[in-house]
């Protein structure tokens, strides 16, 4: 059974082409250090990248913050829970079913502060090559984590 949200890739398609997604970022901080994942699927393939997911037609940004966070992390979070980080653009060339297509998110990201050993990282892990905790230092430098991820260990940084 498809997931009530869930859109055929050819509309998918035609909705990533003409319009941003809007999208919700984490960035799990554990003893300073941010928790990363190394994409296995477009758009950011083969790049570190923090947990985060986009936000389905009808759900509303709370609802879409709780499910997001409990299907990446295994914890429903709340905003009071999180510190907000800031809004950003994300333009990537490709998009998650088609290379051709370009993709723009709005992604709303926050920070939380979690002992990552406690959190089940199933679905992270399903989506990702390798997870890792890097400090903030070791996450800048580091070719493979994405440039979007980087603009946030900035901001945390100040």
């Amino acid at each position: 059974m498809k997931p009530k949200n869930y859109l055929e890739p050819d509309v998918f398609n035609t909705i990533v082409e003409y319009t941003p997604l809007i999208a919700i970022d984490f960035a799990v901080i554990d003893n300073e250090k941010i928790l990363l994942g190394k994409r296995i699927n477009r758009p950011a393939k083969g790049c570190f990248f923090v947990p985060g997911g986009r936000i389905c037609k009808g759900e509303t940004f709370d609802e879409a913050f709780a499910r997001i966070s409990e299907a990446e992390l295994g914890i429903a979070l709340t905003r009071d829970r999180c510190d907000f980080i800031g809004i950003y653009d994300h333009m990537y060339d490709d998009s998650a079913n088609d290379e051709s297509i370009s993709t723009h998110y709005v992604v709303s990201a926050f920070s939380v502060s979690l002992n990552h050993e406690e959190l089940d990282l199933a679905s992270l892990k399903s989506q990702h090559e390798r997870i890792v905790m890097l400090d903030f230092n070791s996450a800048l430098s580091c070719p493979d984590v994405h440039e979007n991820t980087k603009v946030y260990v900035r901001k945390l940084q100040e």
